[in-house]
């Protein structure tokens, strides 16, 4: 794995005056040489949001999201069950978040999760043990709403009321109930539930008293029947399944870390391809854009752990104007000049992860000159040195 400087020019230079000396200003555009993808199985839980859905991307393949949640015993002595308690699961979508057809009905069967998980602990590609042996406990569709109130079992609510009533019953809770897993049963659409407005609602009719709990455990699994893309391209995952790693080679750069005004990273997106895609779709077909990424200096032995923190060196941001994201990694290339920078390390770059899937098609270094990735280095020479 090694990316090195395939290729510096000069477009041009401006003279200044600096005291007596004469200097000039230097832009040097350095090529990236190589680009290695690495992929993971990645943790999937504890973000803002929960995907759950199915959806066939005409350029990326089959997505299946199965969303896994449970829900926190009531916290307050006034809050508790009765023998005639209902109980329903209360999405608010924010709108606007849907992988595919928006518009589109999507349906789930909900099951009763059979084996202990952790949101720390769990991953996109674990499996995890359903019980499906009477069938679902129900089944619900979602159309273009933004909210849905999914009513549970009665048989479900009174086991929950059980675990609400228990003697130390946070710890035989934590121990003993699993939660529910959603089960896309068609292939419309990946809806991205927002964690803070996911609440499993309780009414006791009798009393006339409602109230509502949040989330004890959540995350997602995540199948992908991916396709090939066309050479010179590489995805590149929110969910950090696929990641993008590079090194810095200075060898052929003739400059000193403090002439250095400013470093650009720039990689770009193969925006047109991934909007041609579904210009056959229908009108309400979207995929979820990527906006942010992050920079970081890791050891390659310990990924992905390492960038699970998401405390990046610099973030990037994602440009219209030229269809690619912008690091500004100034003091970085500063550092690395200086010497300042340990051999071990790599640099990788990641999407922003919240739970919601997205990908950016990203170019290689095998791309058209004007596509592949490259470093932009502004410095300022002293034609007296």
């Amino acid at each position: 794995m090694f990316l090195g400087l395939s290729g510096c020019e000069n477009p041009g230079s401006l003279d200044r005056n600096i005291g007596d000396n004469r200097a000039e200003v230097v832009v040097d555009t350095l090529a990236i040489g190589d680009v290695s993808t690495h992929s993971f199985n990645f943790y999937s839980g504890g973000f803002q949001f929960i995907s759950a859905g199915e959806f066939e991307d005409p350029l990326l393949g089959t997505l299946k999201a199965t969303g896994l949640i449970k829900p926190a015993l009531p916290s307050g002595s006034e809050d508790t069950l009765t023998n005639d308690s209902e109980m329903m699961l209360r999405f608010k979508l924010d709108g606007g978040m849907a992988y595919g057809d928006s518009l589109a009905e999507q349906r789930f069967d909900v099951y009763e999760i059979d084996e202990v998980w952790r949101t720390e602990s769990i991953k996109l590609q674990d499996d995890i043990v359903l019980d499906t042996e009477g069938g679902p406990l129900t089944s619900f569709p979602i159309g273009s709403t933004d909210s849905l109130d999914v009513p549970l079992p009665g048989e479900w609510v009174e086991k929950y009321r059980a675990f609400a009533d228990t003697a130390d019953a946070d710890s035989v809770y934590a121990r003993s109930a699993f939660g529910l897993a959603l089960v896309p049963s068609n292939s419309k659409k990946i809806i991205a539930p927002n964690v803070v407005n996911t609440k499993f609602v309780i009414q006791n009719p009798v009393e006339e008293d409602t109230f509502a709990v949040g989330l004890n455990e959540w995350a997602y699994l995540l199948e992908r029947n991916e396709k090939s893309l066309p050479s010179g391209l590489a995805a590149w995952h929110s969910t950090k399944e696929q990641i993008l790693s590079f090194d810095f080679d200075f060898s052929s750069l003739d400059v000193e870390g403090t002439d250095i005004s400013r470093a650009e990273l720039v990689f770009y997106q193969d925006t047109e391809l991934m909007d041609q895609s579904l210009e056959s779709q229908s009108s309400g077909v979207k995929r979820p854009k990527a906006k942010v990424a992050q920079l970081h200096l890791v050891d390659p032995d310990q990924l992905p752990a390492n960038i699970a923190p998401g405390d990046p060196l610099a973030n990037g941001f994602y440009s219209t104007d030229d269809d690619a994201f912008h690091f500004e990694v100034t003091p970085q290339v500063q550092r690395i000049l200086a010497g300042d920078l340990a051999e071990n390390k790599k640099f990788v770059i990641t999407l922003n992860n919240t739970g919601l899937i997205k990908t950016s098609i990203i170019h290689t270094s095998t791309a058209s000159t004007d596509k592949q990735p490259k470093l932009i280095i502004t410095s300022l020479k002293n034609n007296n040195k």
